[in-house]
Parts: structure tokens; sequence; C-alpha cells
């Protein structure tokens, strides 16, 4: 399952897959219903209907009690259940012929694993660190923008940014490192001036 507005068969193409995958754009959905990127109701119920044994009226009685269970407002709810439900129902407009069902004489098979020595499964780490390698960009569903027509270089900005993604540049000016940045707009709360602003990303992961 592939959190983006491409088709299937674009992902396989540009990426060189060869199983079989789903793709859906529920980062939209969420937009669209609940009006932030809260996606964990909606990437639960993608996968509970990849499952094909999770029926739809389960998912909601699941969503409704475990948001009830830490809290959340009734209204809050149920937003998260109508952008879960639009999800379950919205994986087999789009991918048709991913589902098959079982014939009714079609019985699961019962798999015996084997024992297997721990020490096949358990990790080595023989490499150096490599954190700097690793490029949290996309990891983020909207970026900061700053309007340097009204900057004042006051570096709020630079100082606050939890992640370090905010260099100053021979002007004095704050330059956002992207492939980095999280996009948890720190940034924008901190700025004086509200010269900050939020934009989506084109690509969804």
């Amino acid at each position: 399952m592939v959190n983006t507005h491409y088709p299937a068969s674009h992902v396989m193409e540009t990426y060189k897959i060869t199983g079989e995958i789903v793709t859906l754009d529920i980062t939209d959905i969420v937009l669209n219903v609940i009006g932030k990127p809260i996606l964990s109701s909606v990437a639960a119920a993608s996968a509970c209907k990849l499952t094909g044994v999770i029926t739809k009226e389960s998912l909601k009685e699941a969503v409704f009690k475990e948001l009830m269970s830490i809290g959340l407002k009734k209204e809050v709810i149920k937003k998260n259940v109508q952008a879960a439900l639009a999800c379950f129902d919205r994986i087999s407009e789009v991918h048709p012929g991913y589902f098959k069902p079982k014939k009714e004489e079609e019985k699961d098979e019962i798999v015996k694993l084997g024992y297997a020595n721990p020490c096949l499964g358990s990790p080595s780490v023989y490499a150096e660190g490599n954190t700097r390698l690793k490029k949290t960009g996309n990891w983020r569903l909207f970026k900061p923008i700053i309007d340097y027509e009204e900057c004042s270089r006051c570096l709020a900005c630079f100082v606050h940014c939890p992640h370090s993604c905010i260099s100053v540049d021979e002007s004095g000016y704050p330059m956002i490192d992207y492939e980095n940045c999280k996009g948890c707009f720190t940034c924008l709360d901190e700025c004086p001036k509200k010269i900050i602003s939020r934009k989506r990303e084109i690509r969804a992961w």
C-alpha cells in the first residue's frame, strides 16, 4: 500500500517494483474530511481492506472504540470514522481487480513453522553510522515557505529549528534545507512577523 496520487502502474514502472501494490492518496482524503494530515485511522482502514477479511462495520466500530479510549472529542472521532470508511471504500474503487473472493470450498491452509536459530534473525551492525546520509525531507506532507520580501532577518526560525535544518546565507537570510526539513513548523510558530507559510508537497510519499 503506497500513499500517493500516482496510479500503481506508474509507481511500479518508476521504481522497478515486480510485486503487486495498491496506491491511494490517503493524505488528500484526510485533508478533505478531517482538515489535518492525521493518517493513522485511514492508514489502518486501508490495511483492513487489503486483508480481505475485515468488514466495514467492524472497522467503524474499532476506530470509534480506539479513539474514544484516548479521549478525543466526538466531532473529531466522527471525522476520523468518516475518513476511514472513505478509504475503505476507495481501495476497491481504484483497484477493482485486486480482490479475488475465495470460493466457499477453499479453506485457509495451516502453516507449521519449524525452529530457527535466533542468530539468523538477530540484527548485526557492522557499518559505520550513516545518520548524515539519511534524508528526512520525505517525511514531510507540507513544507515551510519563507517570504523573503517580508523577512526581517531576525533569525528566530534559525535559532528555534529543533533539527538544525535552517542555515544563514551570506546576506543574513535564513535558508531551509528541504532535504532534511520534516515539516514540524516550529519556524512558523516562532516567526514574530508570521511570514512563513505552509505549502503542500506535490508527492505524498
